[in-house]
């Protein structure tokens, strides 16, 4: 898994390839949410990405930049950030049982990120139940100031949230696009989810 560099330094190994395919091989919605992402990042120019929840933590699956990409360190591929402060964790947490939620939290907490991050459980439910009746989750400048993003839930051949999908941009282009964006990702999230139930074999 390692391999050793001039200098007595280590690098991962070429094997860490392998376990990117195990990976990959077992998401059954990798590949249908890349291509999907890929044709949102093109039609916008924004930055998309694919997340799914993973230990009570959003893991970032998949980025894709788009003609005008904004910079988020803390969303690159295999990233993990806390649920409850961004668009894409707050649709994954949304869809959880309440003690599930609980757990999450009770083990995570509610780490601030920004002055708009929300730390209140209370306030979170809340918003959570927003998400639920809205089908969609925001973040407005909760992980990164300047930032903001619309989430939509990507739903497995049963029914159940797998993943989810994620366009972000500048706070300022953002608002002056917040509808357009919002149909755009929600489209393209339900594209993802139409392709996945195609993939249920005859009985």
């Amino acid at each position: 898994m390692l391999r050793r560099v001039p200098g007595g330094r280590y690098r991962a190994g070429w094997r860490a390839l392998e376990l990117e395919r195990i990976v990959r091989d077992s998401s059954p919605f990798r590949p249908v949410a890349y291509a999907v992402a890929e044709k949102l990042a093109r039609h916008r120019g924004e930055t998309v990405h694919v997340a799914a929840l993973d230990a009570g933590q959003v893991v970032y699956v998949d980025r894709v930049q788009g003609s005008r990409p904004v910079d988020i360190p803390v969303s690159k591929v295999g990233a993990t950030l806390p649920a409850h402060c961004s668009g894409v964790g707050k649709v994954l947490l949304a869809h959880l049982d309440p003690g599930e939620i609980d757990a999450v939290l009770d083990r995570r907490g509610l780490p601030a990120f920004t002055p708009t991050t929300i730390t209140d459980r209370d306030a979170l439910y809340a918003e959570l139940h927003r998400v639920r009746r809205d089908g969609v989750a925001y973040d407005r400048e909760e992980v990164v100031e300047g930032v903001r993003c619309v989430a939509a839930p990507i739903l497995d051949a049963d029914g159940s949230v797998c993943a989810e999908m994620s366009i972000a941009a500048p706070a300022d282009r953002f608002a002056s696009a917040e509808t357009a964006y919002r149909s755009a990702v929600v489209r393209s999230a339900r594209a993802v989810t139409e392709r996945l139930r195609q993939q249920i074999p005859d009985s």
